[in-house]
């Protein structure tokens, strides 16, 4: 049987007080077997330690309390003891970054941080200013140059196409076509000759009836587009190939430059061309035929604002060969007037009339077939010619 550390009494093992003296009982055996003297020695270690605990933040237990109970109680109860610090339910307020008014962002406005009470240490955050900056920045640089890149993709292919039309189109006269009045050729003398001999004209005329007489295979107004694919496209000098005004209109407006109006879904070899051309203003126009080589090598049949015509061979965009040169009296020269012009091919042999009169032939093997198409010169002023009433007929 345990006895009460304060005064001795014997206690039953359901007391948690001592009768006799009110005292609590042993708190660190329930069962004490020690000697009195060395329980009092305990015990009033036990009594300065309890006595240095606020007792009125305990309770009387209703069961026997153990010795780690009171042990963890003072511990629990010394740890608890009151900070003047701040609430545990409020962080510790340290330094840190306002951030800027929603959708008023100014660049030149720098956070001031925030002066805690107490002095304390503590980390502050990498300030966003420089991120925020660099996002702004970059969504700055972004947009411009995907603008830049989109503009210059459209541009590169415009220029490529606008490229492919010049080059194509307008093209610098050879020496050849700026033959003067008084060249003359072997061509041209025969020419004159056949001119004289009214048997020689009366056979070419009958060329001319019978070549020209039939259903054509094409027979165009030129007032639009046909399955013969005609070339359609501005110029840089403002010139160029369009449909306008009922008629096919070829136009140059760069000096000693050409341009030519293809049609690129024809091809012929022995044929008749006839075709009404008005020189609205400028220098020369006409009619070409036997295109090949792209369009680089071909015959073209030329008359003149001056009351000439001639015959050219184009080898390419550098070198022609004129054939044939002369003038006559049946070309009407005045601005806007009607000329026919008339082509007869067979074989290697050339035939020329204007207006339904033969003014002269020759003969050249160099290109055997090809497409057909117009043509418009300017040597010296702005050229605009107007061509309709296109018939082809092949045999």
């Amino acid at each position: 049987m345990e006895k009460c550390i304060n005064c001795g009494m014997q206690l039953q093992p359901q007391m948690g007080t001592c009768p006799n003296c009110g005292y609590h009982r042993n708190p660190f055996s329930p069962h004490n077997t020690l000697p009195i003297a060395e329980n009092t020695a305990m015990t009033q270690k036990h009594n300065d330690f309890i006595q240095a605990i606020p007792q009125s933040n305990f309770y009387e237990p209703s069961y026997e309390p153990s010795a780690e109970h009171f042990f963890n109680s003072a511990y629990t109860h010394y740890m608890q003891e009151p900070y003047n610090g701040y609430p545990p339910s409020q962080p510790i307020p340290g330094p840190s970054f306002q951030g800027y008014p929603p959708n008023s962002i100014d660049h030149h406005h720098q956070a001031q941080p925030y002066q805690s009470q107490a002095p304390t240490t503590t980390h502050t955050p990498p300030h966003p200013t420089n991120r925020l900056r660099l996002d702004m920045l970059l969504q700055q640089m972004v947009l411009p140059l995907l603008i830049i890149t989109s503009l210059l993709l459209v541009l590169s292919g415009a220029g490529l196409l606008y490229f492919t039309h010049i080059t194509h189109s307008s093209t610098r006269l050879s020496h050849h076509d700026h033959i003067t009045d008084a060249t003359t050729t072997d061509n041209q003398s025969n020419t004159q000759t056949a001119m004289q001999d009214p048997s020689t004209t009366s056979s070419m005329q009958d060329l001319y009836k019978s070549r020209t007489s039939g259903k054509p295979d094409i027979h165009s107004l030129l007032a639009f587009q046909t399955d013969a694919n005609w070339d359609v496209y501005p110029t840089q000098d403002g010139g160029g190939c369009a449909f306008m005004g009922n008629a096919l209109h070829a136009s140059v407006h760069a000096p000693n430059y050409y341009i030519p109006c293809i049609a690129h879904a024809t091809n012929y070899h022995n044929f008749a061309l006839q075709i009404d051309m008005k020189l609205l203003k400028g220098d020369e126009g006409g009619i070409i035929f036997r295109a090949s080589n792209q369009n680089k090598n071909f015959y073209s049949f030329r008359i003149r604002s001056d009351g000439s015509y001639r015959l050219i061979k184009t080898k390419d965009e550098t070198h022609a060969t004129t054939l044939i040169y002369d003038t006559t009296p049946g070309l009407h020269t005045q601005p806007g007037q009607d000329n026919q012009l008339t082509v007869i091919v067979q074989d290697q042999h050339i035939f020329l009339y204007i207006n339904q009169q033969f003014v002269s032939s020759t003969s050249d093997a160099t290109y055997t077939a090809g497409s057909i198409g117009v043509i418009a010169l300017d040597h010296q002023h702005e050229t605009d010619v107007a061509f309709s009433n296109l018939d082809v007929w092949s045999f």
